[in-house]
């Protein structure tokens, strides 16, 4: 007859195993993961913790007997072990990009070698699109090492109590110059508020050039070399010539897979058949055409109407672009996506009967959709305030069914992203006296406070989860651009672009305290909760405690590539 365990041999067998899945976890699997009655190797786990017998299990071996069991697993992880160096591999992404259900498993490569570590986040609670857990990631050069429980690193952050988030990925920007024209914020100043905020990658709008796309593109590589962020472009083409859609091939295949089309420029009635062309050679290439959605014919029209009648103040300014104008756009970009197959993205959505419009259209064709931060905060009523102006910017804000009906889509998934459309301009510049309307120089700051805004607004007030604000500030915008998985997600070999959020932060937005060059800010006096408190990007500390630490011109190009997406397959 088998002798029963005693309750002490019990208890000491416990603390054996517990010592072991320590020893096991330098090699990043503990013990208990590991299947009964096969040696242990890296990279191999189960699901929940397996052992030899169940708990309690009367015939289960005494302490003396399973010290020796196991000696064959110790003695494999002393230092003679001649086993060639383990690299960490388990990922959250499987070979197609598509994200893995981590949580529900033991991540097999928790760490890689000891001196490989150079920063470990501890104790945060790390979101992505598909889950979160309180876990520690580990950061090797520039690019997430680990994700579990990490080893001692030559520097540790604590994130207890933060949100761990991957760095926000903004694919609306006005940051480049034109051969006329330079921005209040340029790449120095435009990134410097992008870190503090959470982006760690922006995509700025360059110009076509003397007919040249690829001319464009060098004006804006040679502002970019100010940039803190990582950046890439999209060419707006104005003209769309044969020896323009001669270019987009080349373009695409160096890392540059973005145009944009301005609807509302009067050029794209006039050439409207060459620019259907430009989609199709777009499409062929694999490139995403961006598209400011408004009617042209509509605005001119509206506009003439109201000047002409003296109605040229701001309070003005929303009828000279009405919602028939953005939805009849819409449409039309639509029906143009079925006919040459392209892969567009709608920026800065304003209207519910745009977005029903993008219902219908994604059901039809290759489309994505953004709207802009205010369009989820603010009314047309601004545009009765003596300083309106301050808020003028295309399309116009609109009417509170309008910015319910744009929480709906952000939650539904008709929105995939948001994006800022930053492009500043001085409150003496938006406010001269005796400028009509249509004069007033459009756009606003927003990209420092796009990330605790939508957390504020959206996550503290139970309009999205915090999944979702992770997918359409951080991983949609990447997947469009082609910049998935190096971009927008917290994954093994992914870009260290990491955002520690204090979610218990309260702050009043004031433009002095901001970094951005504009001395005004459209959401002044706006209490947020919520708001970064480290800002990494590819590995390296660029903004802590208020902060940006890091020196202008670290940015760097991010390649594009036609990947799932953008090449047509979902």
């Amino acid at each position: 007859m088998k002798r029963t365990a005693t309750e002490d041999e019990r208890d000491a067998s416990s603390r054996h195993r517990r010592e072991h899945a320590r020893v096991f976890r330098c090699r990043g699997v503990s013990l208990w993961a590991v299947r009964p009655g096969r040696r242990a190797r890296a990279g191999e786990h189960r699901r929940g913790a397996t052992r030899s017998r169940p708990p309690g299990d009367p015939r289960r071996r005494a302490p003396s007997v399973d010290r020796l069991r196991h000696r064959s697993r110790r003695n494999a992880l002393r230092p003679h072990d001649r086993r060639p160096p383990w690299t960490p591999r388990r990922r959250l992404l499987d070979p197609r990009g598509h994200a893995r259900r981590p949580w529900r498993r033991v991540l097999a490569s928790l760490r890689p070698p000891d001196d490989s570590i150079d920063l470990a986040i501890r104790g945060g609670l790390v979101v992505t699109p598909d889950g979160e857990q309180r876990v520690d990631i580990a950061v090797a050069g520039e690019r997430i090492a680990a994700i579990g429980e990490v080893r001692a690193a030559s520097k540790e952050l604590d994130a207890r109590g933060k949100i761990v988030l991957p760095g926000c990925v903004d694919l609306h920007t006005h940051l480049a110059s034109t051969p006329t024209w330079t921005p209040l914020d340029d790449f120095a100043h435009g990134s410097r508020a992008a870190v503090a905020g959470g982006v760690t990658t922006v995509v700025s709008m360059v110009y076509q050039e003397d007919g040249s796309l690829r001319a464009g593109l060098e004006r804006g590589l040679r502002d970019a070399t100010r940039s803190i962020a990582d950046f890439s472009f999209h060419v707006v083409v104005t003209d769309p010539s044969d020896a323009a859609r001669d270019e987009i091939k080349d373009l695409v295949a160096q890392g540059h897979a973005g145009l944009k089309v301005f609807m509302v420029s009067p050029r794209f009635v006039e050439r409207r058949d060459d620019y259907v062309a430009l989609m199709r050679s777009a499409a062929q290439a694999g490139a995403l055409v961006a598209v400011h959605p408004e009617d042209h014919a509509i605005v001119a029209a509206r506009t003439a109407e109201l000047l002409a009648a003296g109605r040229s103040g701001v309070e003005h300014f929303p009828a000279s672009r009405p919602v028939e104008a953005e939805v009849k756009a819409v449409r039309e970009a639509i029906d143009i996506a079925v006919q040459t197959g392209a892969a567009i993205y709608l920026v800065h959505l304003s209207s519910r009967a745009a977005l029903d419009a993008v219902r219908e259209g994604k059901r039809r064709a290759r489309v994505f959709a953004e709207t802009r931060p205010l369009y989820l905060y603010l009314t047309r009523e601004r545009f009765g305030r003596a300083d309106g102006a301050l808020w003028v910017g295309q399309p116009p804000l609109r009417e509170p069914d309008d910015v319910a009906a744009a929480w709906d889509a952000l939650a539904d998934g008709t929105l995939d992203t948001v994006g800022t459309d930053h492009i500043p301009h001085p409150r003496a510049a938006k406010l001269a006296a005796g400028v009509p309307f249509d004069r007033i120089p459009p756009g606003v700051s927003n990209l420092e406070t796009m990330l605790p805004m939508l957390y504020s607004e959206g996550v503290a007030n139970g309009r999205i989860t915090v999944r979702r604000l992770v997918e359409v500030l951080c991983s949609a915008p990447a997947r469009i651009a082609g910049m998935y998985p190096t971009k927008g997600a917290l994954a093994v070999g992914s870009d260290a672009d990491i955002v520690v959020f204090d979610p218990g932060a309260r702050r009043i937005i004031r433009a002095a305290e901001l970094h951005s060059a504009c001395d005004y800010d459209p959401y002044e006096g706006w209490e947020v909760t919520g708001w970064p408190e480290i800002v990494i990007g590819r590995g390296e500390i660029v903004y802590q405690s208020g902060e940006v630490i890091a020196t202008a011109g670290r940015g760097r190009l991010v390649p594009r590539t036609p990947g799932p997406i953008a090449a047509g397959r979902r």
